[in-house]
């Protein structure tokens, strides 16, 4: 969904009263800005690098704790693209989601799959909107969680209840 679909299903939202009959995720009273980062996070959820690129900005810039920078739409097509073939599925089980005009701040757990590996991570994002496009995307994470994840994850492939749940907290 692009930025001027979300604008546009905003507009019927608001109109109708009764949510978004195209899109079910849009939620009464969200700013524009947040609708924007919901649908990036189903774009990342679905393994859709073509989606979630259509909703940056020629110029976005996405950061990660103590890893380079991406710099430019075409960039994170390209890099969410080889992660996307390397995944067997990511999952959201948990968001918390809030926007403060540009600013939508994300708290998530993400279920990751890369063959019989799965992981449970703990993120949290700072994404700046502006004119309906993702222009800065910054995650934090802790080395040692996603340590700890990946320990979990190979111990649970060899005994199967040692696998982490994909339940909400």
């Amino acid at each position: 969904m692009s930025p001027s679909d979300i604008a546009a299903e905003r507009e019927c939202h608001m109109e109708d009263g009764q949510g978004s009959k195209l899109d079910p995720h849009i939620r009464m009273g969200e700013t524009l800005e947040v609708e924007v980062v919901r649908a990036f996070l189903r774009s990342v959820q679905a393994l859709d690098p073509d989606a979630a690129a259509g909703l940056l900005s020629e110029n976005f810039v996405m950061s990660q704790s103590g890893l380079p920078s991406v710099r430019g739409r075409a960039a994170f097509r390209h890099v969410f693209g080889l992660a996307a073939s390397l995944l067997s599925s990511f999952d959201l089980v948990g968001l918390e989601i809030a926007g403060n005009g540009e600013v939508v701040l994300t708290a998530r757990r993400e279920f990751v799959k890369v063959g019989p590996l799965e992981m449970v991570i703990w993120a949290f994002g700072r994404f700046e909107v502006q004119s309906g496009e993702i222009v800065r995307m910054h995650d934090y994470f802790d080395f040692g969680n996603l340590a700890f994840a990946g320990l979990r994850g190979l111990a649970g492939i060899v005994v199967p209840p040692l696998r982490p749940s994909r339940k909400k907290p």
